[in-house]
């Protein structure tokens, strides 16, 4: 579940929260249980909407990995341990506005990646 609040208007959050939950990479980083903020504010820059990147704050599991554009003191094991729910939650704020959206998306598998690569029509 991606959760993007502080946008302009809810067309924005939701073209935020799209492009984090559409990306490869961060499918990956919530397969992998890999608290990989970077990923994550990596999707955002390529929603197509403007976001000040010392602004964005991020959490995941409600642990607040980066606020206001730094990166901020974790445990990692502690970070991952969280990571291994059944729904993850990520939560962006990219202060902007006072719009929100949420959106859910799936995490990328190998088996996922093997099984769609496997045949051709």
């Amino acid at each position: 579940v991606i959760r993007v609040s502080g946008a302009r208007s809810a067309a924005e959050a939701r073209a935020l929260a799209r492009a984090v939950g559409s990306s490869s990479l961060v499918k990956t980083a919530i397969h992998g249980a890999d608290p990989n903020w970077g990923r994550i504010c990596m999707a955002l820059g390529n929603a197509g909407v403007p976001v000040d990147p010392s602004r964005v704050s991020v959490s995941v599991q409600g642990l607040r990995l980066f606020v206001k554009g730094r990166p901020r003191p974790f445990d990692r094991r502690r970070a991952s341990q969280a990571m291994r729910a059944d729904t993850v939650r990520i939560d962006i704020h990219v202060a902007r506005g006072r719009a929100g959206a949420t959106c859910w998306a799936s995490s990328l598998t190998e088996e996922y990646v093997r099984f769609n690569s496997a045949y051709t029509t």
